[in-house]
């Protein structure tokens, strides 16, 4: 094994490794807010976690920390994250045909997505679920986004039908979109969650239109399988050859 090779493979390791501790990390996280909710639905008359000012700033430290150091690149984030940087841009010497459009879908899922989330918004503003479910639908989305990333993506497979993780149109979209259930909820703490993640949401739709040439494999050599130094494909493959079985 060369050089390269064993850089590659070290980088592989990293994000792979990466990638399973945050799944890990927000399937814990989720456990935690289900007993909470649970036990906050049991006695109702005991101040809950979203009351509790310590526990909700260090909540809230540690998610804008996740979304802030997406603003700047990292050897342990997917290219499918970091292609926005230039660095991470390295142009083919004849560009390929394009096979499909790169927004194929893209308006389909954000309808979509928003009608999902306005049906909780309706049920939150009725009465119907509480603060403490909106924060409980958050860590959902969380565990479904490292799902969507590691084993399967119906964004991917039924809407968008992208290649992988790698050529995803939308891949910075998972912040903003995972806080989306807090539009509803009043308080800055909630609130700013979202604001913020719609930045970096923006910044990566302003640098995609500025800059289309980094995020096509047709353009962009580092998008390619052969250049591939990650492949959590690997899993979905897995997983789609025992659904063909």
């Amino acid at each position: 094994m060369n050089v390269n090779e064993s850089c590659k493979q070290n980088g592989r390791q990293k994000v792979i490794v990466f990638y399973f501790f945050r799944f890990g990390y927000r399937l814990a996280l989720l456990a935690a807010a289900t007993i909470a909710y649970i036990y906050a639905q049991l006695h109702p008359d005991k101040p809950g976690l979203t009351k509790n000012l310590t526990v909700n700033l260090i909540a809230w430290a540690i998610c804008v920390f996740g979304i802030v150091r997406r603003f700047f690149p990292s050897r342990l984030e997917s290219m499918g994250c970091d292609k926005l940087f230039a660095k991470n841009y390295n142009p083919r010497e004849e560009r390929l045909p394009r096979k499909s459009s790169p927004n194929q879908g893209l308006v389909l899922t954000l309808i979509l997505w928003v009608l999902l989330n306005s049906v909780f918004g309706v049920l939150y503003l009725t009465g119907v679920i509480n603060t403490g479910a909106m924060i409980l639908l958050c860590c959902i989305y969380g565990v479904c986004d490292y799902i969507c990333i590691l084993f399967y993506c119906p964004f991917q497979s039924l809407l968008m039908k992208n290649r992988c993780c790698v050529t995803c149109r939308i891949f910075e979209w998972d912040y903003v979109m995972l806080f989306t259930p807090l539009i509803f909820v009043e308080g800055i703490w909630f609130r700013s969650l979202f604001l913020l993640s719609l930045l970096l949401t923006a910044k990566w739709e302003i640098t995609y239109h500025l800059h289309p040439e980094r995020f096509l494999e047709e353009t962009n050599q580092n998008l390619s399988c052969a250049n591939c130094t990650e492949q959590l494909c690997r899993y979905k493959r897995r997983a789609k050859g025992r659904n063909n079985q």
